[in-house]
């Protein structure tokens, strides 16, 4: 008990960044009959210590280190429990990017997938967890993303007008057209839209006319006008 007292003081040292590097030395030191113990309480605290600024560089190097399935088992848990506490938080988005990363392309990385793809519309919404979707989408299969784009209303994204949210989108490969007088959503990719005919355009050919009914008279005016400004200059330096 008087041992797991010291740890747990430890562990709050993680806050500081003297107490931080500390904990990262007894992480990959620590005797191995004393490192069950350690384990345990560890992940007990990481959903607060992957909030603070040094604390979650302690929990990188614990995740790193760990090869037990238990402990890997109550990590998972640990982000289920806590999600969008973490994904929202300034830090607590790094811890869910870094087993991303680390775990996406094997099983443990499934469910972390899985909470990504299920609050993938509120995660877009928010700052710091957008920054979760966009290493997801660095890693997503054809078959994840058309799942992820069922689970969006794409009329519904343009008319709130979230920035993170129109970056995410993009991203995707999905234009929104945030022009209040047009209502279109091009669900194509950028590269494929540059390659469209214009006349796939309805509202294009609508402004295009207007334009030339209404336009004419006017570049006239301004191009007079610019001649008779730029011979004044001309006069002017002589």
């Amino acid at each position: 008990m008087q041992l797991m007292n010291h740890y747990n003081k430890l562990l709050l040292a993680s806050l500081d960044p003297n107490g931080s590097y500390v904990i990262q030395k007894i992480i990959m030191r620590i005797p191995e009959r004393f490192r069950t113990d350690f384990n345990l309480i560890f992940v007990s605290f990481i959903s607060f210590v992957s909030t603070q600024k040094f604390g979650i560089v302690a929990v990188k190097k614990f995740i790193s280190s760990t090869k037990n399935e238990q402990i890997t088992a109550q990590i998972l848990n640990t982000i289920r429990n806590n999600f969008m506490n973490l994904a929202r938080d300034k830090y607590g988005n790094y811890l869910i990017q870094y087993l991303l990363e680390k775990w996406g392309k094997f099983p443990e990385g499934n469910e972390i997938k899985e909470l990504i793809i299920k609050n993938f519309k509120i995660l877009s919404q928010i700052k710091y967890s957008s920054f979760i979707c966009e290493s997801f989408i660095k890693i997503i299969t054809e078959e994840e993303k058309m799942r992820l784009l069922q689970t969006l209303d794409l009329n519904e994204i343009k008319s709130q007008n979230n920035p993170y949210q129109i970056k995410i989108m993009n991203l995707l490969g999905i234009k929104i057209n945030s022009d209040n007088n047009n209502n279109n959503i091009n669900f194509f990719p950028n590269q494929m839209q540059m390659q469209l005919p214009l006349s796939l355009n309805n509202n294009y050919m609508q402004n295009n006319q207007n334009f030339n009914n209404s336009g004419n008279q006017n570049m006239n005016i301004y191009g007079n006008n610019n001649n008779m400004n730029y011979g004044n200059q001309k006069r002017k330096r002589k």
